[in-house]
């Protein structure tokens, strides 16, 4: 019997300093500068490098904490993030000074799992916006 086989879907860059949003191309320079909205899933980042940021005099978007930003879907949430081990949002090892997001259900083998969910203290370096070099 043939099996068929499914394009994988395309990936979104999200890579800072991987691609520019603007002149839809390749940049060691790109920042975060909006948010834009997605039919699914949590909001998409855009990227702009330094001549277009320059050029069209955009600002640098200070990025969301992640106490802020939307929860992922369930199903692609790890064991480590389910365990509190580590952040719901960006995957950072946790600490004692973690924030708790909530409670998240699991369907597993027709049972109901709820595992609390935990995401990184806003005070982590990571969570504050990112210095620009001049």
């Amino acid at each position: 019997m043939a099996m068929e086989q499914q394009a994988d879907p395309v990936g979104y860059p999200v890579l800072t300093g991987g691609w520019c949003n603007w002149h839809d191309g390749p940049s060691e320079t790109a920042l975060v500068i909006q948010w834009a909205e997605s039919n699914s899933g949590p909001p998409k980042p855009l990227y702009a490098c330094a001549p277009c940021r320059e050029q069209r005099g955009l600002a640098v978007e200070a990025p969301v904490p992640c106490e802020g930003a939307p929860l992922p879907p369930v199903g692609g949430l790890r064991a480590e993030q389910l365990q509190g081990r580590e952040c719901v949002v960006c995957g950072a090892p946790l600490g004692a000074d973690r924030v708790y997001r909530g409670a998240v259900l699991v369907q597993q083998d027709g049972y109901g799992l709820d595992f609390d969910v935990w995401c990184c203290h806003p005070a982590m370096p990571h969570a504050l916006p990112p210095e620009e070099t001049s």
